[in-house]
């Protein structure tokens, strides 16, 4: 079991219990859904005992919420580190989608478990996920008004293409076809730039999915 966080250099051993039980929520709900992920199971796939759970846990949905935000932050590590260098507000919009789908490529389970699965866990679960896909839309907005030097579009726009990305990603990872997810780069990018910086610098993000 490949766990998101790094346990070996963790010295708390109570983090390390931890870190194993958020993967083995991730990982038992991505592949059997939240209605026939026990407690029990979690337990048992992460190698820990019971009343350690419960010392470290509310509940199963306490860790389901947990486990939702560890891959959160995670993703968000990632994006912010592949963002640093870029020269242009396309440019990071597109080196932070590349980010996302490398991430639900490499960790199939974990990708699922937080685009899928994640959406029948609880009422909480969702307020997590619609407050985190309005932040982002807020971010897009923002930034996307500076590159553009302007108001270039009500905020709702950026939240439309976002939740349109959002759905292709979501299809492709139920799907789990042969078609690698990073191809998807350069049309995501191009989605989003599209209301800010205009046709022209959408159609630059399209051409590189052809030179690619």
């Amino acid at each position: 079991m490949v766990s998101l966080i790094a346990c070996s250099t963790v010295s708390d051993p109570g983090s390390v219990l931890r870190a194993r039980l958020l993967t083995a929520m991730t990982h038992t709900v991505a592949l059997h859904g939240y209605r026939e992920a026990s407690v029990a199971e979690v337990c048992a796939r992460a190698g820990v005992q019971l009343g350690v759970f419960d010392e470290l846990f509310l509940d199963r949905e306490d860790c389901c919420l947990a486990a939702y935000d560890e891959v959160v932050k995670h993703v968000s590590v990632r994006v912010l580190v592949a963002c640093r260098g870029a020269e242009s507000w396309e440019q990071s919009v597109r080196e932070a989608m590349r980010a996302v789908l490398a991430f639900c490529e490499q960790q199939p389970l974990a990708a699922r478990f937080a685009l899928v699965e994640s959406a029948g866990v609880s009422t909480r679960m969702l307020w997590r996920r619609s407050r985190l896909m309005a932040h982002l839309a807020d971010l897009v907005h923002q930034r996307g008004c500076v590159a553009a030097c302007a108001q270039a579009s009500p905020p709702a726009l950026a939240r439309a293409a976002l939740d349109r990305a959002h759905s292709i990603v979501h299809e492709s990872v139920v799907n789990a076809g042969s078609a690698r997810l990073v191809d998807l780069t350069a049309p995501l990018a191009s989605m989003i730039v599209l209301p800010y910086t205009g046709e022209q610098a959408a159609s630059r993000e399209l051409a590189r999915a052809q030179d690619a």
